[in-house]
């Protein structure tokens, strides 16, 4: 099965071009239409499309817990639960609870596991890619750093300006 991401990289140089990556895939989407292979597009697609749901889901959650947090009548769900002794514990998350938002799903190995049938293992492989994100983004975050540096030691107002 060939991904898009990985198409791009066996077909197109490192490019900054964005023009020239749209036209691959345009192309690509075209001759599969053509070809009548409808199947293999949806393979081809299936990532990109996954991830344009998901987030459209995520940003619908983040309204409802936003809501909870207000306490608005009709959302958040229960805000508080009883532990295995039977006592009453408050929920500190406001709408964590919520149905909306435990029937929210990511992908899991080769599953597909909504937050409220997660079990711990799950959850902590949930933190441990959100942690994989923040080491990338701290990553970029440290490149401009050190590009500001090199910036302002350079006493030039862009790295271009140094090589």
């Amino acid at each position: 099965m060939t991904t898009l991401s990985k198409a791009i990289d066996e077909h197109l140089e490192i490019t900054t071009d964005t023009d020239k990556v749209t036209n691959y895939i345009a192309d690509f989407i075209r001759a599969g239409v053509k070809s009548g292979d409808a199947e293999a597009l949806v393979i081809f697609l299936m990532p990109a499309i996954t991830m344009f749901t998901t987030n459209r889901h995520a940003g619908f959650t983040r309204k409802i817990r936003i809501a909870a947090a207000e306490r608005v009548e009709g959302f958040g769900g229960q805000s508080t639960f009883e532990d295995a002794s039977g006592a009453v514990i408050e929920v500190t998350r406001p709408g964590a609870l919520d149905r909306a938002v435990l029937a929210d799903t990511f992908k899991i190995g080769p599953f597909i596991v909504s937050i409220g049938d997660m079990d711990v293992s799950q959850h902590q492989e949930m933190i441990n890619r959100y942690q994989s994100y923040i080491g990338g983004l701290q990553t970029r975050v440290d490149d401009h750093t050190g590009w500001i540096q090199m910036i302002t030691v350079g006493g030039v107002t862009r790295l271009n300006d140094l090589v």
